[in-house]
């Protein structure tokens, strides 16, 4: 028991200690090694237990894709109740990075992580999980209520969990429905989220091309019962449905003129302000955890013990290249001030000339990404 609480300290430190492969951390090169773990257990006895390590038995499989990493997952999720509910909570979906093979990984396009395995989460507004079920299609562990896909999603998350009555819950237009709204206020529940075209039926508003030619700042609202409807003209159409604020007020926003070049000020309806206040919770999440990523999957690395990086004139090299090695690769230069990017293109074969931000080396030579020029730019 003891070497497997070492074993998993010694994933979680490498959350914090990041470099590009694990084993780097027994190195005895001084801009790596980590005598902490070095000391703690040695690398081959890592690998041993990382090779043979189950969370569940084999021999018990049902039909949830995921049982292998489910007792993680009611872990995880049993230990996130330790704080209260937030009045204001975030649903949204999350993903985990992955990019082998199976049945369920997800590509998003527009996250931050396209390919992996997508989680539907519920998150304070300040970024807390509460909660997160892997997506698996019909094998999800979430009640189905009838009310179509993203209500189910938000209102299984609320009955799993126990969210208490007087939370409210903010949402993209993935959940918004304004049956979804109804049974929100019928349960105690607060729901505030934007809306897609084709959710509105018999909704009384304008037509969406008639609304979109007129100015910057219009804005319809209708109201009825507990339910609040507001389309605002901004940079573009935006339809806010909340139980939460039922009387329409305004608050004064800047935005910039490009025909004078100068800002002004436009009123804003107040629901969209507090939905853009309150949105974004699992995002937040998603980037603290970025901060903190545990490297696990030792043997995908793509350019392993090829890298070699210089770091007086943060030039990266990539020795011994193979034909594979053809792409595009996009440097990025951090500074305190700003980011940079420069994208090369490599290709690998008999060609020897170089042209602008383009690199083509024989097979077997070496690839360095000088960021000189992008260095210089920044200062630095």
């Amino acid at each position: 028991m003891d070497e497997l609480i070492v074993f998993y300290g010694v994933l979680l430190t490498s959350g914090y200690c990041t470099v590009p492969r694990l084993h780097l951390l027994w190195s005895l090169d001084g801009d790596v090694h980590n005598s902490s773990i070095s000391n703690a257990m040695r690398r081959n006895r890592f690998d041993e237990i990382m090779a043979s390590i189950h969370v569940v038995d084999n021999t018990k499989c049902n039909n949830d894709p995921f049982f292998k990493v489910r007792p993680i997952f009611q872990e995880l999720n049993n230990s996130y109740k330790i704080l209260p509910f937030s009045k204001w909570l975030s649903v949204d979906e999350s993903m985990i990075s992955y990019y082998g093979r199976h049945g369920y990984k997800q590509f998003i396009k527009g996250k931050a992580i396209c390919y992996g395995y997508k989680v539907w989460s519920l998150a304070s507004s300040g970024g807390y999980l509460y909660h997160m079920e892997p997506y698996a299609g019909v094998h999800t562990l979430l009640p189905e209520t009838g009310l179509g896909h993203g209500p189910s999603v938000e209102l299984g998350l609320a009955e799993q969990v126990g969210v208490p009555g007087g939370c409210s819950f903010t949402h993209d237009n993935l959940f918004t429905t304004l049956s979804l709204i109804d049974e929100m206020t019928k349960r105690g529940y607060g729901c505030t989220g934007t809306m897609r075209q084709n959710q509105f039926f018999d909704v009384p508003f304008k037509p969406m091309k008639e609304f979109q030619k007129l100015q910057r700042g219009f804005t319809e609202v209708l109201s009825e019962g507990e339910k609040l409807l507001v389309r605002w003209s901004d940079n573009s159409v935006v339809t806010v449905a909340s139980n939460v604020e039922n009387i329409y007020t305004e608050l004064p926003v800047r935005r910039w003129n490009r025909e004078k070049k100068a800002y002004y000020y436009l009123q804003q309806p107040q629901i969209i302000h507090s939905y853009n206040q309150r949105m974004g919770g699992v995002d937040l999440h998603d980037l603290l955890v970025s901060r903190y990523h545990s490297t696990c999957n030792e043997g995908t690395e793509r350019f392993r013990d090829r890298l070699k990086l210089d770091h007086q004139t943060g030039s990266l090299t990539i020795m011994n290249t193979r034909n594979t090695d053809s792409g595009e690769y996009k440097l990025l230069i951090i500074s305190d001030s700003s980011d940079s990017k420069k994208i090369f293109s490599v290709t690998v074969h008999g060609v020897s000339a170089a042209e602008r931000d383009e690199v083509k080396r024989n097979e077997g030579e070496s690839v360095t990404f000088d960021p000189a020029v992008a260095r210089k730019r920044l200062g630095y």
